[in-house]
């Protein structure tokens, strides 16, 4: 979601005063806060990679596509007891 700097720069630059800019920011907060959450990136925070969690999308061999979040640094064929968190989201349970 890098891109949303993007976004983010003209709300930077216009005078922080104007009520038609707090408008603004506030609508695109709330549209960013609905696509974060429709797209399951809610659970996907930055704290989490500061405390030492990794986040890996990972595939199974069925073609299955999923998050994980994961203390340990995670190798191909590597074996995990695991939490579901989402519909595609896990987080590592310990061993």
């Amino acid at each position: 979601m890098s891109y949303i700097v993007t976004y983010l720069l003209p709300f930077i630059a216009l005078p922080s005063g104007d009520l038609a800019s707090g408008i603004s920011l506030g609508i695109f907060l709330i549209v960013l806060a609905i696509l974060y959450v429709n797209s399951d990136m809610l659970h996907i925070n930055p704290m989490l990679n500061l405390a030492g969690w990794h986040i890996y999308e990972v595939t199974l061999e069925k073609g299955e596509i999923f998050t994980l979040i994961a203390k340990v640094r995670v190798r191909k064929d590597m074996d995990l007891k695991v939490t579901q968190m989402g519909d595609w989201i896990y987080l590592e349970a310990g061993k």
